[in-house]
């Protein structure tokens, strides 16, 4: 068992970033930049000015040796900081795009050829000692790493850590890179170990990242790197300055011992393995958000298809919910059922679907103007509605999610609403989650449209509104009294639940963080490890 910033934890494995993690960030890249810099300029001339803007490129500063820790080089795997420098020399050298490749892949094996070791490698203290103390301990270790296999090889024999990992994950072995969880799975899968015994330590973003979407029990990130702790917060459940400050705890400790120290004020946490499944749910009716709650991306939430299964073992019924407006429910349900939960499209429940139960409640024979996407539409006109362009027979602006939104559409819905027309939307979120990212989402076309009319829209048609609580009720024959919301998100899932006098549940496999829960004010009935904790 471990101590970690005053919390025990008993994982069977530990998963490593190396950068910054393990060896010093900062010295071992400005030593790579300035060796680049030498074996770019010996195969074309680079002037200082070209040098500099090559240097901003990948986030860097070498007046004050600083790197951006959100920039590209602090981020992004090592073949995609070549992409980056093979651009600038594509666009201000004059050169092809082959020829650009080829400069930069024979500079990085200039660079990785002449760089002593001794400079590429400084370690974070005494490295070494803390991994054989862990090893030690009964502990499986690996590391991810987007750096190429060859320096990940050449820096861990230098260190002697070489023996110390059971599995070694690099950036050119063929798996989707961080933050996608497939390197965090991967090592659990060839390690025999479930996700949920598994915890992940790293010092960006993108480590913390694949950790959650890989369904890990814990993601620490360590100030010892790239990031400070206010830039780790938004995705760590933990944080500690370095590896050194792990506390080994004797075997006879018990697990669920009270949290001490500094983050005391973290919120008690069910774990997912400790439910036991042999009694009765307690709810009749459930309502689980998808992404973050059921799967991330292509890959279930460890837990979710047991849950599943239990609960209709017993006959409770469950629907689930989305608010992406960009596939019909039977795409929805579709995937459930590819990744292991047998689903119907009357099972799910998406903004759409909850716009159309309003719109059938309350405006069955409005003719529509529609900001959206192909499907939406398709959707639309499949249940009977009217959609047109003419201005003077607009009865209803519906806002949504868009890619192909243009100034056309926006200028329609504008002269629509300032001739009266009412305006709806199917959700309200900035930004649509994206592997390795996101996208602005409905609330900038919302924002845009109140901003221009000076009308406010009437009606959010998906999470957090009531309107999509009641559809998903109505759905499931069952009193809200007697379900149960569980969900990732606060600002919406929590909310939503909340104000229509549901219980809640809260997971931390999506969205939200213990650190982020401590902060708000909103307490959900139940606080989650993961959904196969629901009770």
């Amino acid at each position: 068992m471990l101590r970690i910033a005053g919390h025990v934890l008993n994982p069977r494995l530990i998963v490593l970033d190396k950068d910054g993690t393990l060896i010093a960030f900062e010295a071992m890249w400005h030593s790579w930049f300035e060796r680049l810099m030498e074996a770019l300029t010996s195969q074309i001339p680079l002037d200082a000015e070209t040098q500099q803007g090559l240097a901003a490129t990948l986030g860097y500063d070498p007046q004050s040796g600083k790197w951006d820790p959100l920039g590209p080089l602090t981020i992004a795997a090592t073949g995609e900081v070549a992409l980056l420098i093979a651009s600038q020399l594509y666009r201000y050298q004059g050169k092809t795009w082959e020829e650009a490749l080829a400069i930069v892949a024979r500079a990085e094996e200039i660079a990785r050829a002449t760089l002593p070791v001794e400079e590429l490698t400084e370690p974070i203290g005494d490295v070494r000692g803390a991994l054989e103390r862990l090893k030690a301990h009964g502990l499986l270790l690996a590391l991810v790493t987007t750096d190429v296999r060859a320096t990940t090889e050449r820096t861990l024999a230098y260190l002697g850590l070489s023996p110390l990992f059971d599995v070694i994950l690099c950036g050119d072995d063929g798996l989707p890179l961080k933050p996608a969880p497939d390197m965090a799975l991967d090592v659990c899968r060839r390690l025999g170990v479930a996700p949920q015994e598994a915890i992940m330590i790293g010092d960006t973003s993108v480590d913390l990242i694949m950790a959650r979407r890989a369904g890990y029990r814990c993601a620490i990130g360590v100030t010892s790197g790239a990031l400070s702790r206010e830039a780790l917060a938004p995705y760590a459940d933990l944080i500690i300055p370095d590896i050194h400050a792990i506390e080994l705890l004797p075997d006879k400790e018990e697990r669920a011992s009270t949290p001490s120290g500094p983050s005391s004020t973290m919120p008690a946490v069910r774990s997912p393995m400790s439910h036991s499944r042999s009694g009765e749910p307690r709810y009749d009716g459930y309502i689980f958000d998808l992404d973050g709650t059921i799967y991330l991306g292509e890959h279930l939430i460890p837990g979710a298809k047991e849950v599943v299964a239990w609960l209709r073992g017993h006959g409770r019924r469950a629907v689930f919910l989305s608010n992406k407006p960009l596939e019909p429910g039977s795409s929805y349900a579709a995937k459930l059922t590819r990744l292991g939960i047998p689903a119907t499209p009357d099972e799910v429940i998406t903004s759409v679907q909850a716009l159309i139960y309003y719109l059938r409640e309350h405006h069955p024979r409005a003719r529509l103007f529609v900001i959206g996407e192909k499907a939406l539409l398709d959707e639309l006109r499949r249940e009977g509605f009217t959609l047109t362009e003419a201005v003077e027979e607009i009865d209803v602006v519906v806002a949504a999610f868009d890619r192909t939104l243009d100034y056309a559409k926006l200028n329609t819905a504008h002269q629509a609403l300032v001739r009266g027309a009412r305006f709806l939307a199917t959700n309200a979120d900035r930004t649509c989650p994206i592997e390795g990212g996101a996208l602005p989402d409905c609330a900038g076309v919302i924002a845009f449209l109140e901003a221009t009319s000076e009308r406010k829209v009437e009606l959010i048609a998906g999470k957090p509104s009531a309107n999509m609580l009641e559809a998903a009720v109505a759905r499931l024959g069952v009193p809200k009294e007697r379900c149960l919301l569980v969900g990732d998100r606060l600002a919406t899932d929590m909310v939503m639940g909340q104000q229509a006098g549901m219980d809640t549940a809260l997971v931390l496999t999506g969205v939200t963080t213990r650190e982020m829960l401590a902060q708000s004010d909103l307490k959900p009935t139940y606080v989650l490890e993961s959904v196969a904790d629901v009770p």
